[in-house]
């Protein structure tokens, strides 16, 4: 009897002891699992909420007219060239390249170099009247600043291709844009609007053209920058 009581003891016994390590296992594995989930989720958010900012933009098409006054093919002497008018008196631009050409002033219209190309030749700077086009593409910008960066080109291609009779608005939008904090990459663009919204209100219209020009080639360099 005695023996028999034992036995039913022992018995107990390794129950509670099977119920005790299946409880260890199944608690552990479950406790292994929560943690692996977790950090799975902290490591899919971390990358969520570091991926670059994005903006895509579109710019259209952008025609110009401007007094074409050397075409080189070296870049070398095209900056000699320009270095040679500007002492004369004249900002200058290099537009293109391969041809290097050298340019002065900025229009929509091929007549409306009239008068720019009549004080150019008076000044005995031999020149001519050169149409331009500025291709149409798409761009996806990244990092810091990207939405603004993809609206103030928007802002600066609009005020380009607007005729100086039409500016009121895109003149507008331009001086807003010049209250706000512009991304480092974009720091000459800035430098060529405030000097064009400078020369918009206290210079004559050919200097004006000049000044569109210096922001038309800060427009192109930060679009070929885009393209790297």
């Amino acid at each position: 009897m005695r023996a028999r009581v034992r036995w039913k003891a022992w018995g107990l016994v390794l129950i509670g002891m099977g119920i005790l390590v299946w409880m260890t296992g199944y608690l552990g594995n479950t406790y292994i699992r929560m943690i692996t989930e977790a950090k799975t989720n902290v490591s899919q958010s971390a990358t969520e909420s570091t991926s670059a900012p994005e903006a895509q933009v579109t710019l259209a098409e952008l025609n110009y007219w401007t007094c074409q006054v050397g075409v080189f093919k070296a870049e070398e002497n095209a900056i000699l060239e320009k270095s040679h008018l500007e002492q004369l008196g004249w900002e200058t631009q290099i537009v293109s390249q391969s041809p290097w050409t050298v340019t002065i002033g900025f229009a929509h219209e091929q007549e409306e170099l009239n008068e720019l190309r009549e004080g150019l030749k008076e000044g005995g700077v031999v020149n001519v009247a050169k149409h331009f086009v500025v291709p149409g593409q798409s761009y996806k910008i990244t990092g810091s600043g990207a939405e603004q960066t993809a609206q103030i080109l928007l802002t600066v291609h609009s005020f380009l291709e607007t005729t100086p009779d039409q500016r009121g608005d895109t003149l507008s939008l331009l001086e807003n844009a010049m209250t706000t904090s512009w991304p480092k990459k974009l720091e000459d663009l800035q430098q060529a609007t405030a000097y064009v919204l400078k020369a918009e209100q206290t210079l004559d219209t050919n200097s004006k053209r000049l000044a569109t020009l210096r922001l038309l080639d800060k427009y192109q360099n930060t679009l070929n920058e885009l393209k790297k």
